[in-house]
C-alpha cells in the first residue's frame, strides 16, 4: 500500500465578508476553496507554536485550524495571520473519510478470519 496522506478541503471567506455573506455569494466571489494535506512538519511546527496563538492540542478546532494554516502557508497559499485566517474559515471537509455509508467498508464481525496458514 503506497502512502496516504490526510487530505481536507477548506473553505476560506474573502476579506471584509462576513460568513454567512460569503457562502450566499458563492465559490469564487464570496470564498476560496484550498485543497491540502498535513504533513509531519505542519504538525510540529504547530506544537511548537501553537501556545503562542492559544492553538493546542487541547483546544481541538483551534487546533486543527492553525494545523491548516500552517499546511496552507508551507504550499506558498496567501491566506491572512492565523488569527484573522481563523475567524474566515467558513468550513473543513476531511477527504479520508466516507461521505456516505456506501462509501465506506463495512465489517461483518461474524465472519471468521482467513487462514492464512
Amino acid at each position: 500500500m503506497g502512502l496516504q496522506l490526510l487530505t481536507y478541503d477548506i473553505y476560506v471567506a474573502r476579506d471584509g465578508l462576513e460568513l454567512s455573506k460569503a457562502v450566499e455569494a458563492g465559490e469564487g466571489s464570496g470564498y476560496d476553496v484550498h485543497r491540502f494535506q498535513i504533513m509531519h512538519a505542519d504538525l510540529l511546527v504547530a506544537e511548537k507554536n501553537g501556545t503562542k496563538y492559544a492553538a493546542t492540542q487541547a483546544s481541538g478546532t483551534r487546533f486543527s485550524t492553525f494545523v491548516a494554516w500552517i499546511a496552507l502557508k508551507r504550499m506558498g497559499v496567501e491566506v491572512p495571520d492565523f488569527p484573522l485566517f481563523g475567524d474566515r474559515v467558513i468550513t473543513m471537509d476531511d477527504l479520508n473519510k466516507p461521505k456516505d455509508k456506501k462509501q465506506a467498508t463495512q465489517v461483518d464481525p461474524t465472519t471468521p478470519v482467513p487462514d492464512t496458514g
